[in-house]
């Protein structure tokens, strides 16, 4: 019975064993290519931009990798599992290191730098197998908000990882000793650029420039033109970016639809009713004033009583000037309503109100009134000035 036992043991044992062989290849191959689908985050720099701003471009990162069939180590995962030597190193030595620790073939490198809302980014994937840069890819956001930089952005991101990187793995071009990668930017993307008085593109360029005195112009038909000497000696080192924002030698008219002003509004007989009404008033109310000014320090008594047994006296004066600058008020508004054609000309935009009113010609300047009052040791009254 014993040996039954065992040998069933030793059955159990030898058909897990071949089991495990003619499953172990297929199952490393699949991690195999579970692994080819892995991209590392290498490095990620915003160039100091907002903190809120840093992290909404990281998540969009995330947003497009969970669309795609492409896994992301975080580049702060990265950071953590990779030696400090190797941080920011993209030698072929480092990256060859960097792959076999966080279980990934390829890389991806972030840099973004802005400001005054416009933004300018590159892309790059590496292979961490061979060693090298497989691909770069640049993109810029001309006058953008937070929200537009993070949505061209995460798009520029996805179109390039959709397309897949090219298996070449070569840079767009290839920088000689003493030559500097220069950027340059316009608006209108129309414009056409030359470098060395070659045209090189319109809009958006990237060049490889030798040290040396440069000149570089940008030319639109309507557009102000741009020239400029550059100087990049040996100290110089790129990418140097040039962004241009182009005039235009015909702006637009802005035409200011005419405004008509609230005394041309109220209309010819609403103003002689209220400036009636004003004239009236203040007249009453001017006349009150100057009254109650002259009587200030009389005695209240009746008359034949002695003023040595009438202690009362009138305090009118504070009275009598709020009536008197009442009236003047009301008196003076009164009669530029009344005046009004006369002291600021016919308004055309008022006739204009009326559609079938027939064309005029504009009223010359007409004399001017203007009404005061005149308080004085013995009474009070008003001045009347006028131009004619």
């Amino acid at each position: 019975m014993a040996r039954i036992i065992r040998m069933n043991r030793i059955c159990t044992l030898v058909f897990l064993a071949v089991a495990l062989l003619v499953v172990s290849p297929g199952t490393t191959w699949a991690q195999s290519e579970a692994k080819a689908t892995t991209m590392a985050g290498l490095k990620f720099d915003s160039h100091g931009m907002k903190a809120n701003l840093d992290t909404r471009l990281r998540d969009g990162i995330k947003e497009v990798f969970g669309e795609i069939p492409l896994t992301l180590v975080d580049f702060k995962d990265v950071s953590r599992a990779i030696d400090p030597v190797t941080q920011d190193c993209f030698t072929a030595d480092c990256l060859q290191k960097i792959g076999p620790k966080v279980g990934a073939p390829l890389g991806l490198s972030v840099e973004i730098d802005g400001e005054n809302e416009i933004y300018a980014w590159t892309f790059t994937t590496w292979d961490l197998k061979a060693g090298r840069k497989i691909h770069s890819t640049q993109d810029t956001c001309e006058l953008c908000g937070d929200r537009e930089l993070a949505q061209a952005f995460s798009a520029s991101l996805k179109e390039m990882l959709e397309n897949g990187p090219p298996a070449g793995g070569e840079e767009p071009f290839e920088l000689e000793p003493g030559q500097v990668l220069m950027q340059v930017n316009v608006l209108p993307e129309q414009a056409d650029i030359y470098f060395d008085g070659e045209l090189v593109g319109q809009g958006y360029v990237v060049l490889a420039v030798d040290t040396g005195e440069h000149e570089l112009q940008i030319r639109m038909d309507g557009y102000r033109d741009i020239q400029e000497r550059i100087l990049m000696n040996e100290d110089t080192t790129g990418p140097v970016l040039f962004r241009y924002h182009l005039t235009s030698t015909n702006p637009a008219v802005v035409e200011v639809p005419p405004t008509v002003g609230p005394i041309d509004r109220l209309g010819a007989d609403t103003r002689f009713t209220l400036g009636l009404v004003g004239v009236g008033v203040g007249v009453v109310a001017l006349g009150t004033g100057i009254y109650l000014t002259a009587i200030d320090g009389e005695v209240a008594c009746d008359a034949g009583v002695p003023a040595a047994t009438c202690p009362d006296v009138y305090a009118t004066a504070g009275g009598g000037m709020v009536m008197g600058v009442l009236g003047t008020a009301l008196l003076t508004g009164g009669v530029t309503l009344l005046s009004w054609e006369l002291l600021a000309g016919s308004s055309e935009l008022e006739e204009n109100l009326d559609p079938d009113a027939p064309e005029t010609d504009a009223a010359p300047a007409g004399p001017s009134v203007s009404v005061s009052p005149a308080v004085g040791s013995n009474g009070g009254g008003l001045v009347f000035r006028g131009s004619f």
